[in-house]
């Protein structure tokens, strides 16, 4: 059995800023759409990429930091995409 490869942080945030690039390429670039539409586009398809539906890259976990900059809650990551309601 192969061993998994574990990714670095800097190649998971390249990975994730590229598809950020991506998803606002494709978005501005949309004819016969509002402004509105290409930037709820641009939303729907960064938050696919977080929750992990993007196709070329794991989903994330989403979590909120308190005041004191500790983790707090729960993951809200996994169907962000599904609620964004525009």
């Amino acid at each position: 059995m192969a061993k998994k490869q574990v990714k670095t942080k800097e190649e998971i945030r390249k990975q994730f800023l590229r598809h950020v690039r991506t998803c606002v390429k494709y978005w501005s670039e949309q004819p016969n759409m509002s402004d509105k539409e290409k930037c709820a586009g641009t939303a729907f398809s960064i938050l696919v990429g977080i929750d992990g539906e993007a196709g070329d890259m794991n989903g994330f976990a989403l979590r909120q930091f308190d005041d004191e900059g500790e983790v707090e809650g729960e993951d809200i990551a996994g169907c962000l995409h599904e609620e964004l309601d525009m």
